[in-house]
């Protein structure tokens, strides 16, 4: 639970309130603050016409000219921001090459030839036309063509390497200052403009280490002003001082994270230069507020103003942000600057969101209404000149304009600002002639290309206000924009409840990261601390308990704690269950595939409503981390909404077929008759509860045998199911063993392990009764050197280890970047924390039972032995309950993998490239389940998905086994068709 932020005032309750709030409302709302005279815009327009007119006529310089030339808005331009992004960080020659061809060969390089007035632009234009004709490998060319494209090819893919490498070194110049904090102060002089400095580091430790030394360097050759805001400064990123800079991990991680940032800003007092705290994911803001206040209230950091914070207007929550960082301003006597900028991390704001289908976004979906909230900002920290220090970062004239217009001319001090490389231009322009007594700082990001480019190509990709060529978009008015689309959201980002279209909505998520709702989470958790459970068999809608003999089940994570008592089926109530499901078929069959559907639908409302006690049971009963029984329990909402819509959308009852004239043909669809949906793995809950749904849409009865270990929450949703309307006699609830019954249903579907699912076929050889089996096998993920390990790192450890791993079990990392990715995810590992998953900081939870445990510790026991294992991590545990720490091992081939393993042990796998197609053979003949491929190289992409032989296949993202992949071709394991042919009189 967080302690540290606990208490709320009623500025940040006001603050959270905003967090995902009602678009519409927000924009009006800033509208209606922002309001501006009909004078005012008409010299806002001209103003920001003239600066247009003034500067769309310039020279360009060469990279200006190619960026105008390859924007971002075509396929041409994006390919090659692409490669820029990825190049330097590649090791390897031969990835080098591919990642090029693949990026340049299918494009229109053509169509740009001529277009620009620069000369090096169409040189460059025809180097791609002749570098894409000789990667080509067309085997239509005649044979002479063919040779000498060989020829060409042999000769010229060095040389293409080379020049492209220097391309991308002269696009980098364009945007790096300097590789060293040294080198970039020979190159800045005091009588010219104003510098932030952004440094970089591999680690937290290096980070903290230079921007220490940066600190002291910038302040050792400042100029003799006294005011801090009058000479260089630096931005820092508070995520970059601690690798685990989440909101879950909080109370572990402040006061090392607040002792290194009170270390800089004291530096920085000492030389009274100013030093920003960076904009980062909604998420942290909470976070970064808090460290905020505590910093300039301390006492040490008192006669200095130089600390500032950076505002997003994309966030909802910006113009109240301000309200709180006047309060702290108020409290502490002293004037704080704030940077204001729009946001640069738009789509995986959205993209998060969606993600974790939560209530509404925190940023705009329209970039007007950032706009207008940007202008909102700006008025309030103009009104404010006692307690801000205002730095406009802004590329847009419009935005230039206003800020010009609705400043006082007495203010005391602000500053606009820009990015290095970017808008130089205009800001040489207004600054000496329509705001001469405005400084401009340049924001400068310092340090070596490779590490830089990829921060600095999603820059571009998300600055695009200022590369358009049309004046008229460039100098629209956001306040009458806004209004002429009547505050209403952009009907092309559908709230996150809303992304599967108007048959089925998203499962609502809850918002870990909002301090009002972690609390109340926390204390609905309570409710339910003193409750125990007794169940058993639920036959025709009755829980049979009498002369029943009764199980524990306690808590994985606490051993003292008894979950509840659990009575299994006997074998006469087997039987009892399958004669009523049985005679329950016909009448289920005759209720319409659209009627069942809503049964469904109903069901999934339900355990919405019931998702917190849900979460709860999987926490207690399975032990579960926060995070994945949340994920659980919404993924289940969402199968069933799933299973729902395609049985109303392609299981009609009845389908016409065409035929010959004078007969009529139609198909039907039924239900197979009892399913028997066995269970026996315990982490398997949502596979579980996904094919209970399937066989109950199609028209089936169901008999659920739960797995041992976890009946619990399977009992809870059967319960469910019964209440959304699906009869008594329809679903039957019978844990225990019902190996007495195999050969008397129709069907069997079972979630289990390969080894159970061999025993039940061997049982029914020769019965002809359908076994839909999904079994938990081996799961693989293959990494190559065009890979980007920041994110490999993280779906590593997601997939690997996170709640109690098990969804990726082995790791194949090409040799060129293995030794730097494994120390990546070795350090990460490090950090995670294993712990009772009823807490929000848990990373890692205990496996569900002794069995589970024991097999564990022998499996490790065994690979250390062996002498082609390496035991490259182990995280060390000290705790009651069934815990076991991750393990990683080196292994030489994917075949050292004898059995599956059910809990927190990655197996690492190095290959040269050379190996590839070896690598994808290994894992096709070790029948892995989920396979996931880290490339950024397109032609190999496509190349390894045709190749692969798994269910489930991922693309530069974590292993996730459950996600909604089954459709109507798996839905049809589960009925039957019946055809019907009727002659009719002509």
């Amino acid at each position: 639970m967080i302690v540290m932020i606990q208490e709320l005032n009623e500025l940040r309750r006001r603050l959270q309130s905003l967090y995902r709030a009602d678009e519409k409302s927000c924009v009006r709302y800033l509208v209606e603050k922002v309001e501006l005279s009909t004078d005012s815009k008409n010299r806002i327009y001209n103003i920001a016409k003239q600066i247009i007119e003034r500067i769309k006529h310039n020279k360009l310089d060469i990279i200006d000219s190619f960026l105008q030339q390859y924007s971002l808005s075509s396929d041409e331009g994006v390919a090659l921001m692409c490669l820029a992004e990825s190049l330097l960080r590649i090791p390897d020659d031969h990835t080098v090459d591919e990642l090029i061809k693949d990026k340049i060969v299918n494009q229109e390089w053509s169509k740009h030839l001529g277009s620009s007035a620069s000369l090096f632009v169409n040189a460059s234009t025809w180097s791609l036309v002749i570098g894409s004709s000789i990667l080509k490998t067309e085997e239509k060319d005649s044979k002479f063509y063919h040779i000498i494209s060989k020829l060409l090819k042999n000769l010229g893919e060095p040389i293409i390497r080379k020049a492209v490498k220097h391309a991308v070194l002269m696009l980098g110049k364009h945007f790096i200052i300097g590789e060293s904090i040294e080198q970039v102060l020979q190159y800045v002089t005091p009588d010219q403009n104003l510098y932030s400095f952004d440094v970089l580091g591999e680690t937290s430790e290096e980070y903290f280490n230079t921007c220490m030394y940066s600190v002291k360097t910038i302040g050792e050759a400042r100029n003799s002003s006294d005011d801090c805001f009058k000479s260089n400064g630096i931005s820092i990123i508070l995520s970059a001082l601690h690798p685990r800079y989440e909101f879950s991990q909080f109370d572990h991680i402040a006061d090392e994270v607040l002792g290194k940032i009170l270390a800089l800003c004291r530096e920085a007092k000492k030389y009274n230069i100013s030093l920003c705290i960076g904009a980062e994911e909604a998420e942290k803001l909470e976070m970064s507020l808090i460290l905020f206040e505590k910093l300039r209230l301390d006492e040490s950091l008192s006669q200095w103003n130089g600390l500032g914070l950076t505002v997003q207007s994309y966030q909802k929550r910006a113009l109240h942000i301000l309200d709180f960082i006047e309060d702290v301003a108020v409290r502490s006597k002293h004037k704080v600057m704030v940077r204001l900028i729009k946001g640069a991390q738009w789509n995986s704001e959205i993209k998060r969101a969606q993600e974790l289908g939560m209530i509404n976004y925190p940023v705009f979906t329209r970039k007007s209404y950032t706009d207008v909230s940007y202008l909102a900002c700006a008025q309030k920290l103009l009104s404010k000149a006692s307690h801000f220090y205002p730095c406009f970062a802004t590329h847009n004239a419009y935005t230039f304009a206003t800020i010009m217009e609705i400043a006082d001319k007495n203010h005391p001090g602000f500053e606009f600002q820009r990015l290095y490389g970017m808008c130089k231009d205009m800001y040489d322009y207004v600054m000496s002639e329509l705001a001469t007594n405005i400084s401009c700082r340049i924001c400068a990001p310092v340090g070596t290309h490779g590490n830089l480019l990829p921060y600095l190509i999603k820059r571009l990709f998300d600055d695009r206000s200022f590369i358009s060529h049309d004046v008229d978009l460039l100098i629209e008015d956001p306040l009458e924009k806004s209004k002429s689309f009547n505050y209403e959201p952009h009907p092309n980002v559908p709230l996150p409840q809303d992304i599967f279209g108007s048959d089925r909505k998203n499962a609502l998520g809850i918002d870990m990261s909002d301090l009002v709702t972690v609390t109340q989470f926390f204390d609905e958790m309570k409710n339910f601390a003193n409750k125990k459970w007794q169940i058993g068999p639920i036959i025709d809608g009755q829980l049979l308990l009498d002369n029943a003999k009764f199980y524990k089940a306690v808590n994985p994570a606490d051993l003292r704690n008894v979950v509840g008592e659990i009575s299994d089926a006997t074998d006469e109530q087997v039987l009892n269950a399958l004669s009523i499901a049985r005679s329950a078929f016909s009448q289920w069959q005759d209720i319409s595939v659209k009627e069942r559907a809503k049964f469904l639908e109903k069901a999934a409302d339900l355990l919405e409503e019931n998702i917190k006690e849900l979460i709860y049971v999987l926490i207690i009963e399975s032990g579960k981390t926060i995070p994945n029984a949340i994920s659980d329990i919404r993924k289940t909402i969402n199968f069933l909404r799933y299973y729902a819509v395609i049985a109303k959308n392609k299981l009609n009852d009845v389908e016409k077929l065409p035929g010959m004239v004078g007969e009529n043909s139609f198909i039907e669809f039924g239900g197979r008759g009892v399913f028997l949906c066995i269970s026996s793995l315990p982490s398997a809950v949502v596979d579980f509860i996904k094919q209970i749904a399937a066989a109950l849409a199609t028209g089936n009865v169901v008999l659920v045998k739960p797995s041992k270990y976890v009946p619990i929450i399977v009992y809870e949703v059967v319960k469910i199911l019964h209440e959304a309307g699906i009869p008594h006699d329809v679903l039957h609830f019978i844990p225990g063993n019902v190996d007495t019954i195999y050969d008397k249903v129709e069907g069997i579907v079972f979630t289990g392990s390969l080894q159970t699912v061999r025993i039940i076929n061997e049982r029914l050889i020769g019965s002809g009764i359908p076994v839909i089996a999904e079994t938990d096998g081996l799961n693989a993920m293959v990494v190559d050197s065009s890979a980007l390990m920041e994110q490999v790192t993280t779906d590593v450890l997601s997939s690997a280890f996170y709640s109690r791993g098990q969804n990726c079990s082995v790791l194949f990392i090409q040799n060129d970047i293995a030794e730097k990715q494994i120390k990546m995810i070795c350090d990460a590992v490090e950090g995670l924390r294993i712990g009772n998953p009823i807490e929000l900081s848990t990373d890692i939870g205990p496996v569900v039972n002794k069995i589970s445990m024991d097999m564990l510790v022998q499996y490790t026991k065994k690979m250390s032995e062996d002498a082609h294992s390496t035991l490259l991590s182990k995280l060390p545990v000290n705790m009651d309950g069934y815990f076991f720490p991750p393990y990683i091992y080196e292994i030489e081939k994917i075949s050292q993998l004898k059995q599956e393993v059910f809990g927190p042990v990655l197996h690492i796998i190095r290959f040269d490239k050379a190996q590839l197609h070896e690598v994808i053979n290994d894992i096709n003949n070790t029948k892995c389940n989920a396979f996931s491929l880290h490339s950024y190289i397109q032609s190999r992409v496509n190349m390894i998905s045709k190749r692969i032989f798994t269910n489930h296949i991922y693309i530069n993202r974590s292993i996730d086994s459950k996600v909604e992949a089954d459709g109507i071709n798996y839905l049809k394991y589960f009925f039957q068709e019946k055809t019907i042919t009727t002659i009719f009189d002509t």
